[in-house]
């Protein structure tokens, strides 16, 4: 169900549903302005300009995830970030999968494989309905390219990171 929800694919049933009532859609702009509040929350993009945070926005997906649903598996190739939008995400070392920490809304993951191209270094699973925000390697390459300083603090949360669990 989540796979095909986030791919906006609706399951047919075979019985009739009728709706009593409307059920509308937030409009594109909605959507667009939910996204940048999101990243404006975030400590690593509170320093960015509105425009920036804008085209970052305008660039990204919301994805959505079920309990113990995979978000991302270690060792597996990275080239995207996540910022936790609702609910939460454990982030486990395998291969006994060992909880090592809870990202709740607010937070982000992926950003070393973002940044550095190495494979992922643990799995995030969803814990319970998760909903993340994507955020890709194409779209911080145009970011670095137009102000290179506003990826130096990704970087530092990145390296940051990694100090962390070499000592776990």
């Amino acid at each position: 169900f989540y796979a095909f929800a986030r791919r906006g694919i609706e399951i047919p049933w075979p019985i009739e549903v009728g709706y009593s009532r409307d059920w509308p859609e937030p409009d594109a702009a909605t959507k667009q302005q939910e996204r940048e509040r999101v990243l404006a929350r975030v400590d690593l993009f509170s320093r960015l300009t509105d425009d920036q945070r804008r085209e970052i926005a305008a660039a990204s997906a919301i994805r959505l995830y079920g309990a113990g649903e995979v978000i991302v598996r270690q060792n597996d190739p990275g080239q995207s970030m996540f910022i936790v939008c609702s609910g939460s995400a454990a982030v486990l070392l395998e291969p006994d999968r060992r909880q090592v920490a809870v990202i709740e809304a607010g937070g982000y993951f992926g950003e070393m494989s973002l940044l550095t191209g190495d494979p992922r270094s643990a799995s995030v699973v969803a814990r319970g309905d998760t909903t993340v925000l994507e955020l890709d390697a194409e779209l911080f390459r145009a970011l670095g390219a137009g102000d290179p300083t506003a990826v130096e603090q990704i970087g530092l949360a990145a390296m940051t990171r990694r100090a962390q669990l070499a000592h776990i």
